[in-house]
């Protein structure tokens, strides 16, 4: 729960009697609300009773719920003309004119089941502020408020920091509603003088190493076709066949198709070719017969091919390489361990 405090401005100078209940002065940002007591009778708290009924009741209490409730400024209003605004920072009540004026500060309740905003993201720009972003809702509009310790928030969507820190930020929608307290540290550290290395670059497979004889390994080129797995295509009768021997009389071939061991399991036949008896065996119908082959070069296992090239020499300053020397030295200059270097110190979010 939170309490109001009233901050009075006055604007009629002719008023030199202050009853003891009363302390204020002319200069709101020099007041100092906390110390500031107000006559109930002089305000009136107006809470909504339910969710968008348009009923109110005055309070009791001026403790209330900032998260339960949303000033009403339409409604809200003094009896003699006095003004009023809300500062909804500091959850401060702003009055401007006659000190014994009776005003009502009207809050219209908050669904709690409306949909929260989604949560901010944080994130440097280009001079490594941090900018806080990216939340949307349903209800409408955003602002982001933003805090060091995850205590005192102030609205704003871009932090300046010098020194590491860790930065806490939400988003708030028109309807009060707020996302989650996301959080990110950053840390600024100073640059320092990073050293060079070297490593050779394999460009088939994107990697550096010590050595500069690179492979190239890749899926060799497969080639499916329909053919015999053994003997010759008979393209009459659709078969594969092998032969075995010829032989001057047809018993004499049919018994040596016979005893071959192909012909077990397979029909065997002996035609007559130019006077000769062929022992010819049947072996089956053609199959798919995949064969594999390396069309880039390189060498040939299985399935796979592999060529050997020489890589490019390249020169590293952290995580970065340079094609040169001269270059790295140069980035090496203001080397960062973590983060990224801007106006000489390093800076990283996480």
């Amino acid at each position: 729960m939170k309490k109001i405090i009233v901050v009075i401005i006055i604007s009629l100078f002719g008023v030199f009697l202050i009853i003891n209940k009363y302390y204020y002065k002319d200069n709101v940002d020099k007041e100092q609300p906390n110390n500031i007591k107000k006559d109930n009778n002089m305000l009136s708290l107006m809470l909504e009773t339910d969710i968008g009924s348009g009923i109110y009741s005055v309070s009791s209490s001026s403790d209330w719920s900032n998260e339960e409730y949303i000033y009403n400024s339409e409604l809200s209003k003094c009896e003699n003309g006095s003004i009023l605004n809300w500062d909804e920072n500091k959850n401060v009540a702003i009055m401007k004119g006659n000190i014994s004026d009776k005003c009502y500060l009207y809050f219209d309740k908050i669904d709690p089941n409306s949909p929260k905003p989604t949560n901010p993201t944080l994130a440097f720009d280009s001079t490594y502020n941090v900018v806080i972003g990216g939340s949307t809702s349903d209800n409408g509009d955003v602002e982001y408020y933003y805090s060091l310790d995850n205590k005192n928030f102030t609205k704003g969507s871009i932090v300046s920091v010098n020194e590491t820190s860790t930065i806490y930020a939400y988003s708030k929608d028109v309807k009060k509603r707020k996302s989650d307290v996301v959080s990110k540290t950053v840390t600024i550290s100073n640059s320092a003088t990073g050293t060079v290395t070297s490593n050779y670059y394999c460009s088939h497979n994107n990697s550096y190493q010590s050595s500069s004889s690179c492979k190239n390994i890749y899926a060799a080129k497969a080639t499916t076709v329909l053919d015999c797995e053994e003997g010759k295509y008979d393209s009459t009768d659709d078969y594969c066949y092998i032969t075995q021997g010829s032989f001057n009389d047809r018993s004499t071939c049919l018994q040596s198709c016979k005893n071959s061991a192909y012909s077990q399991g397979h029909t065997y036949y002996c035609p007559k070719d130019n006077n000769k008896y062929y022992c010819t065996i049947d072996v089956g119908q053609r199959k798919e017969i995949t064969t594999y082959s390396c069309p880039n070069g390189g060498t040939l296992s299985d399935t796979t091919c592999t060529n050997t090239y020489s890589g490019s020499l390249k020169y590293k300053c952290g995580s970065t390489y340079y094609n040169d020397n001269a270059s790295a030295t140069n980035a090496c200059k203001n080397y960062c361990t973590t983060g990224t270097h801007y106006n000489g110190k390093c800076y990283k979010i996480s």
